[in-house]
C-alpha cells in the first residue's frame, strides 16, 4: 500500500506547492542574507550623554555596555578609590570616554573579538634607557581550549594578570580553541567561559598550556525556558525542573521517543510505560490527576521548538467509529539525539501564560542549534541494540499440563456430585478432552482418566516460538552545527530500524531537522525550524485487549507448525459437540498484515524586530500536522476460526486515515529596562489557536484471497464507515511583567485570557493570573562571605490555570448519520441526533495552586538542591452527569467533580569526588502526591466503574474482598451457611478449597457491602537516582527509577483462577492449589465454573507494584586527542549501554509499571500483562569533526 502523501496535508496540491516555494525561498534568503557583513561596533561608536553626569569609573562602563554590545573585565575592587568623571550632556566615541576614564588610573584597555573589553596596565619606562619595556621579562605562551568532551571551545577569555585578579592584557580563543599569549613567570593565566568553571594557573617555565574546562557546577549561569521566552535559572521564582543533553545521553540510547528516557530524571514528574509494544509512548503526569473524569487527557502539553503539542487529545464527542483509530506517537518525529534540554513548568505560576493548554504541566523540547561565530561541526553517532522481554511468565509443560488436568477433572467431577449447585453439563463439554460418563439415573458424572487421543507429543513454550531472541536495532545519526557573525543553523537527519519482541514486526522511523537563525540587520532577525517525521510499522499482531497472555496461554502440546511448514490449528469443542479449530499463537501473532503510517511536521518559523533599543516585537506561526494511514488486513486462511456451528469467518480488513492540523500564531512584545540595581522586563502577546481534524475508517469482510486482492474495493461487504471533520479554536490574550531588584528581590507576574469555542455561550472565556516572588538570600551582606552555604534562595508561587481538553461543542446538539444497523431507514440513510446531550452551562475546569521552594548549595556547589511543596485544588472538573432516560441520549457531560493533589518533591545532587582526574557525582529525587476526591455526583458513573471513586480519597482506587484463608473445615462452613439469612455465607457452589471471605458488617452473609478499599494506582513515593565516575577518558553511569505504594489487579491472575482446562496456565500453580491431599496449598481449588468466584477482586488478586528498576547502565571511553587527531576528528568516544536490566519488586506480573489506559484511565488499576517491555543490550560511538 502506497503512502497516500496527498492526504497528509490539508491544502490542495496547487496551494501545497505555493508552501514549499514560498517556505524555500524564504530560507533560502535568510540564510544568504545571514552571511552578509554586518556593521560591527568600533571604538568611535558614539555614547549619548542626557544630561550633565559625575560618575565613577563602574558606572561609566555601565553606561557603554548599555548602549553597546560590549562587556568589561576586570577586577571588581580596581577602581575603589578612584575619582569620578564628569561628563557633559550631549555625545561622545567610545574611545575617548574610556581614555578619559582611565587616563589617571595607569591602566588601558584592549578590545578582544568576542565583544569584551579588557583593562590592563600600561607599559613602564626605565630611568635609564628612556625606552619602553614591560615590568617583567615575556614569554610566548599556545595551547588548545576545550569542554570535558574534547571539543574546541571557541571564544574562551584568556587573561593573564598578577595574583589579585589585576589583568595585564587578553586574547580569546579561535574556531579550534587555540591561543596565543604573552606572559611572565610568576603571573596567573585564567581561562574563563561562560556555562564553564574558571581556571587559572601560575605561569613557570611551560611555553604550551592545554586546558579542559569542565561545566559551572552551580548552573547559576543557566537559561531555562519560560512560556514566550527565557529566563536566568537563578532569576526563575517559579517551579521548573531541566534536564540537560548530557543527562539525557545514556537513557536515549536504543529509544525512538524521547519521552521514554525521562522516567526519574525529573523530580515531580511521574511516567508510567505500560507497554513495549513498537511506536508506543509513555504515560506522563505532573503533580497528580485533575480531571479523571469524561476522558479527558492528564498529560502535559509540549512544546517543541516553538510548536505546541497534545499527545493525547479529547477529540469532537462524536458517536462513530472514528474516535477509535489508530494514531502515531506525535514525539517519535524528534530525534532524541537532537534535544539540547528539556524543561519541565509545574506549577501554575510557570504554566499560567499557557492557560488552558497548561493545566496539566508544560514540557518544553529545545533542539540543538548553531552558535553565531561557530565553525561548522559534524557528529556522527551510530548504535546497535539487541533486546529481549524484560519478563516472560512460564507455562506448564505437557506433562504438568496434562497432570494439572487430570487433578482438575477429577476434583470437578467429586464438587459436582456433591453439590447440585454445581451443573455437571458445563464439565460434560470437556468429554472431548476426558472421560466423563454421565449416570443418568443418579444424575451424577465420573471421571475415568484422560483421553489419551486428545494430547499431542510436543512440548512447546509459545514465548520462545513467538518472541525474537534477540530484536535488533540499528540506529544512525548525523547533524551539522554552525554559525557565520550574523546566522546560526543546525541541520540532522536519522534513521532508525527497529525490530519489535514478536516476529514479523518492524519500525522504519525518519527524522530530519532544520535550524536556522540569522540576524538580517541591527533591527530585523528571523528564524526557521522544521522537525520532519516519516514512520511505518509493520506487524502480524493487533492486541484487542491489551493482554498477551490470553496467546500464550494456548496448549503446549502441539507443534506451531506441521510438516508441511503451515500453521497449526488447536482443537477445541464448544458445547461439547462442535469442533472448532483456532489460530494458534505464532499464525495468531504474526499471521495478520498491519500496517501504520506516520508523518509529522512539527514548523516554526518567526521575524523578530528590535523597534527600539531593549523593544523586541516578535510573529510567529507554528504548525504541528499529524497524519496516519493504517491498513489492518485480517486473512481467515491463517488467523481466522473455523467452527462446525458457526462456520468459518471472513477475512477482514480495517483501514483508517486521519490528518490533525494544529496552527497557533503569536505576537508579542517584549520590553527590558535596568534602572541602577532595578531590572524589569515587560511582555504582552495575543495568540490565535485553530485545530483542524479530518478522520475516516472503513471496515470491510469477504475477500476472493487473503493474498493479491486484499485492497479496499476487494471487499464485499462493508460493515461499518465513519467519518469525521471539524475545526475548533481558541483565541488568547496574555502577559508577563518580571521585576528583580539588586540581584536579590526577584518577581513574575502573568495573566492570560483564553476564549474556547468547547464552552457554552456564556463561559468561553476564562482569566488565568500567576505571581511568583523569590529572595535570592545568599547575596544578602550576612550570607556572602560565608563558606559554608553559597547559594539559597526562597521561591513562593500562586496561580491558576484551567483545562479545555474535553469534546468539542458539548453545549450543542448535533445531527450525523446512522452506523452499522442503524445505517438505513426505508431503503435510504438514516439521519438522526447523536448520542451527546447538549450542556449550555458546560464551563472551564479550573485549578488553582500555590508552591512553596528552596534552591540551595553547599560547601561551593558541591552538594545542592530543591524542595517543593505544592497544593492544587481543581474545581468543576467535568464529568459524566446523570440526565433522563427520556432524551434517548448516551452521555451528558457537567462541572460537578472538585479534586486536591497536594505534595512535595525534594532532589539532591553532589560531587563526592571532584579533582582533575576523578570526578563522581550522584543525584536522587523524591516526590509526593496526595490526590483526593473532594466531591463529585456519583449518580452519573456507570455501576461498573462505581468503586473507582469514593469522596475523601484518591481517584481510581481499588474495592475488593478481603480474603481470611481457605476453608479446611466442612463443619465452619455448615454453621456459616446456617447463620446465613440465605442459607449460605458465600456462593451457592462454596465448598472446602475455596476462598473464606471476610464479612466486614458482620450480617452473616458475604455481598457487595463487605468490599473495603485495596489500594490505588497512585503511588506513595516516586523518583530516581544516578550516579556517574569518570576517570580520565572512561565513564560509569547508572540511573535508576523507583515507585513506592501503589496497588494494582492483575487481570492475567483473576483470569487464570476461572481456569479452562483447553488452555495452559502458570507453572506456579502446579502442585500448589488446594485438594483434599493438599489442604496446605498456597492457592484455592481449581473446578469447573470457579463457583465460589475465587476470581473475583480480592486482596488475593491485589498486588503491590513497588518497584526498583535499574534503568539504565553505561560504560564509555573518550579516546584522548593525540589519538583522534590522527582521525582529523575533534572527539571519538564509544559506549556500552543497558537498560532495564533488573527490577526488584514484588509484583508477579510482567511489568508492576505498567497501567492500563495510562495515569487517569478508570481501568489504570488494572495490569492486564501487556506487550512486555524489552532489556536491551546496546554498542554505539560517536564521532565529532
Amino acid at each position: 500500500m502506497e503512502f497516500k502523501f496527498t492526504n497528509v496535508l490539508f491544502y490542495s496540491k496547487k496551494n501545497l506547492f505555493k508552501t514549499i516555494m514560498r517556505l524555500s525561498i524564504f530560507l533560502f534568503c535568510a540564510f544568504t542574507f545571514g552571511f552578509t557583513p554586518n556593521s560591527s561596533f568600533s571604538q568611535n561608536a558614539q555614547i549619548n550623554i542626557k544630561s550633565d553626569l559625575n560618575l565613577t569609573v563602574d558606572e561609566v562602563f555601565n553606561l557603554i555596555r548599555q548602549q553597546t554590545d560590549y562587556t568589561f573585565v576586570y577586577s571588581t575592587d580596581l577602581f575603589k578609590n578612584a575619582s569620578k568623571i564628569e561628563l557633559k550632556k550631549g555625545s561622545i566615541n567610545t574611545s575617548k570616554l574610556l581614555n578619559k576614564s582611565l587616563d589617571n588610573l595607569n591602566l588601558t584597555y584592549l578590545f578582544l573579538d568576542n565583544k569584551t573589553i579588557v583593562l590592563t596596565k600600561k607599559a613602564v619606562k626605565t630611568a635609564a634607557a628612556g625606552v619602553e619595556e614591560l615590568e617583567e621579562i615575556q614569554q610566548k605562551i599556545t595551547g588548545t581550549v576545550t569542554d570535558s568532551s574534547n571539543h574546541p571551545l571557541p571564544g574562551v577569555n584568556v587573561l593573564v594578570g598578577k595574583k589579585g585578579n589585576n589583568i595585564v592584557k587578553g586574547v580569546v580563543t579561535d574556531f579550534e580553541g587555540k591561543y596565543t599569549i604573552e606572559g611572565a613567570k610568576g603571573e596567573i593565566i585564567r581561562f574563563s567561559y561562560m556555562g564553564f568553571a574558571t581556571q587559572e594557573f601560575v605561569i613557570q617555565n611551560q611555553t604550551i598550556v592545554n586546558v579542559i574546562l569542565k561545566e559551572a557546577t552551580g548552573k547559576l549561569n543557566e537559561v531555562v525556558l519560560v512560556g514566550y521566552g527565557s529566563q536566568k535559572r537563578e532569576e526563575v521564582s517559579s517551579a521548573i525542573s531541566s534536564v540537560k543533553a548530557k543527562e539525557l545521553t545514556q537513557n536515549i540510547v536504543g529509544v525512538t521517543s524521547f519521552d521514554n528516557a525521562l522516567s526519574g530524571l525529573i523530580k515531580g514528574v511521574n511516567i508510567s510505560q505500560s507497554t513495549g509494544e513498537l511506536g508506543s509512548g509513555v504515560d506522563i503526569n505532573i503533580r497528580g490527576i485533575t480531571s479523571p473524569f469524561a476522558g479527558a487527557d492528564n498529560n502535559p502539553l509540549f512544546v517543541i521548538d516553538g510548536v505546541p503539542v497534545q499527545t493525547n487529545p479529547n477529540i469532537f464527542g462524536s458517536n462513530d467509529n472514528t474516535s477509535y483509530v489508530n494514531t502515531a506517537n506525535p514525539l517519535q518525529s524528534i530525534n532524541p539525539s537532537d534535544i539540547e534540554s528539556i524543561d519541565v513548568l509545574k506549577d501554575a505560576a510557570a504554566t499560567a501564560i499557557y492557560g488552558s493548554r497548561g493545566a496539566n504541566g508544560v514540557i518544553i523540547v529545545n533542539t540543538k542549534r548553531g552558535t553565531k561565530g561557530e565553525k561548522m561541526s559534524i557528529a556522527v553517532n551510530t548504535s546497535t541494540t539487541f533486546a529481549r522481554p524484560i519478563k516472560t511468565h512460564d507455562y506448564l509443560s505437557t506433562d504438568q499440563w496434562k497432570s494439572f488436568n487430570d487433578e482438575f477433572f477429577k476434583y470437578s467431577a467429586q464438587a459436582a456430585n456433591e453439590n447440585p449447585y454445581i451443573d455437571l453439563f458445563f464439565l460434560s463439554d470437556y468429554s472431548y478432552m476426558a472421560n466423563l460418563p454421565i449416570d443418568w439415573w443418579t444424575y451424577t458424572i465420573g471421571y475415568e482418566g484422560p483421553n489419551e487421543d486428545y494430547y499431542g507429543t510436543e512440548n512447546t513454550t509459545w514465548a520462545d516460538v513467538v518472541f525474537r531472541d534477540p530484536a535488533i536495532t540499528n540506529q544512525y545519526n548525523v547533524s551539522v552545527l554552525g554559525g557565520t557573525d550574523k546566522t546560526n543553523y543546525s541541520l540532522s537527519a536519522g534513521y532508525t530500524d527497529q525490530e519489535g519482541l514478536i516476529l514479523e514486526e518492524n519500525y522504519k522511523q525518519y527524522s530530519f531537522k532544520l535550524g536556522l537563525d540569522s540576524q538580517i540587520n541591527k533591527i530585523v532577525k528571523v528564524g526557521a525550524t522544521a522537525n520532519i517525521g516519516v514512520s511505518n510499522i509493520k506487524s502480524g499482531y493487533r492486541s484487542l485487549n491489551g493482554d498477551l497472555g490470553n496467546e500464550l496461554s494456548a496448549r503446549p502440546d502441539i507443534a506451531p507448525r506441521d510438516e508441511n511448514g503451515d500453521f497449526t490449528r488447536v482443537k477445541s469443542v464448544e458445547y461439547g459437540f462442535f469442533e472448532t479449530l483456532q489460530p494458534n499463537p505464532l499464525a495468531l501473532m504474526t499471521g495478520s498484515i498491519n500496517e501504520t503510517k506516520g508523518f509529522t511536521l512539527l514548523g516554526n518559523t518567526y521575524a523578530e524586530f528590535e523597534v527600539v533599543k531593549n523593544l523586541k516585537i516578535k510573529s510567529d506561526v507554528n504548525v504541528a500536522l499529524f497524519a496516519t494511514d493504517d491498513y489492518s488486513f485480517r486473512p481467515v486462511s491463517i488467523v481466522g476460526t473455523i467452527s462446525d456451528l458457526y462456520g468459518e469467518t471472513r477475512s477482514s480488513l480495517s483501514t483508517s486515515n486521519v490528518v490533525t492540523t494544529n496552527v497557533v500564531s503569536n505576537l508579542t512584545a517584549n520590553y527590558t529596562a535596568s534602572i541602577n540595581e532595578h531590572d524589569f522586563s515587560v511582555l504582552i502577546g495575543a495568540a490565535w489557536d485553530r485545530n483542524y481534524s479530518d478522520r475516516e475508517t472503513f471496515r470491510l469482510e469477504g475477500f476472493p484471497d487473503d493474498e493479491v486482492l486484499t485492497n479496499v474495493t476487494s471487499g464485499e461487504l462493508v460493515t461499518s464507515k465513519a467519518g469525521t471533520k471539524y475545526e475548533s479554536g481558541l483565541n488568547s490574550l496574555f502577559s508577563r511583567l518580571t521585576y528583580s531588584y539588586d540581584d536579590k528581590y526577584f518577581a513574575t507576574a502573568n495573566l492570560r485570557t483564553d476564549r474556547s469555542i468547547k464552552f457554552g455561550p456564556e463561559n468561553q472565556r476564562a482569566f488565568f493570573p500567576s505571581l511568583a516572588l523569590s529572595w535570592k538570600v545568599s547575596n544578602e551582606s550576612f550570607l556572602q562571605n560565608n563558606t559554608t552555604l553559597n547559594s539559597l534562595r526562597l521561591r513562593a508561587s500562586i496561580g491558576k490555570t484551567g483545562s479545555n481538553n474535553v469534546g468539542d461543542f458539548a453545549y450543542l446538539q448535533f445531527f450525523a448519520p446512522g452506523i452499522n444497523s442503524d445505517a438505513n431507514y426505508g431503503g435510504n440513510q438514516a439521519i438522526g441526533l447523536t448520542g451527546v446531550l447538549p450542556n449550555e452551562a458546560i464551563k472551564w475546569e479550573t485549578t488553582n495552586e500555590m508552591n512553596v521552594g528552596l534552591n540551595f548549595g553547599l560547601f561551593n556547589n558541591r552538594i545542592r538542591g530543591s524542595l517543593d511543596y505544592y497544593n492544587r485544588k481543581t474545581t468543576d472538573a467535568l464529568m459524566p452527569s446523570p440526565f433522563p432516560f427520556e432524551t434517548g441520549a448516551d452521555t451528558y457531560t457537567a462541572n460537578f467533580a472538585d479534586l486536591t493533589n497536594k505534595g512535595f518533591e525534594l532532589d539532591l545532587g553532589g560531587d563526592i569526588i571532584r579533582t582533575d582526574e576523578l570526578q563522581w557525582a550522584a543525584n536522587f529525587n523524591i516526590s509526593q502526591n496526595k490526590n483526593t476526591l473532594d466531591k463529585f455526583n456519583q449518580n452519573g458513573i456507570s455501576s461498573f466503574l462505581i468503586d473507582r471513586y469514593e469522596i475523601g480519597r484518591e481517584v481510581n482506587i481499588i474495592k475488593g474482598y478481603v480474603v481470611e484463608k481457605i476453608f479446611q473445615d466442612q463443619t465452619e462452613l455448615d454453621n456459616l451457611n446456617a447463620g446465613s439469612s440465605t442459607g449460605f455465607y458465600q456462593e451457592y457452589g462454596t465448598g472446602l478449597g475455596d476462598y473464606k471471605y471476610k464479612d466486614l458488617n458482620n450480617d452473616g452473609r458475604i455481598t457487595s457491602a463487605d468490599r473495603e478499599y485495596l489500594g490505588s494506582s497512585q503511588p506513595d513515593v516516586f523518583g530516581g537516582f544516578n550516579t556517574e565516575v569518570n576517570y580520565k577518558g572512561f565513564s560509569l553511569g547508572a540511573y535508576f527509577n523507583y515507585s513506592l505504594g501503589g496497588e494494582s489487579l492483575w487481570a492475567s491472575y483473576g483470569n487464570k483462577l476461572s481456569y479452562s482446562p483447553n488452555i495452559n496456565t502458570y507453572s506456579m500453580f502446579y502442585e500448589n492449589t488446594w485438594t483434599p491431599e493438599r489442604i496446605d496449598a498456597e492457592y484455592p481449588r481449581f473446578i469447573i465454573t470457579d463457583p465460589n468466584f475465587n476470581s473475583r477482586i480480592s486482596n488475593k488478586t491485589v498486588y503491590d507494584t513497588s518497584f526498583l528498576r535499574l534503568k539504565t547502565l553505561q560504560f564509555g571511553y573518550q579516546f584522548p586527542q593525540q589519538i583522534i587527531e590522527k582521525f582529523s576528528a575533534t572527539g571519538l568516544s564509544i559506549f556500552v549501554t543497558g537498560s532495564n536490566l533488573w527490577t526488584l519488586t514484588d509484583f508477579p506480573g510482567l511489568n508492576p509499571d505498567s497501567k492500563d489506559g495510562g495515569f487517569a484511565s478508570v481501568t489504570s488499576t488494572d495490569n492486564r500483562d501487556p506487550y512486555p517491555v524489552a532489556k536491551t543490550w546496546s554498542l554505539g560511538v560517536n564521532l565529532k569533526f
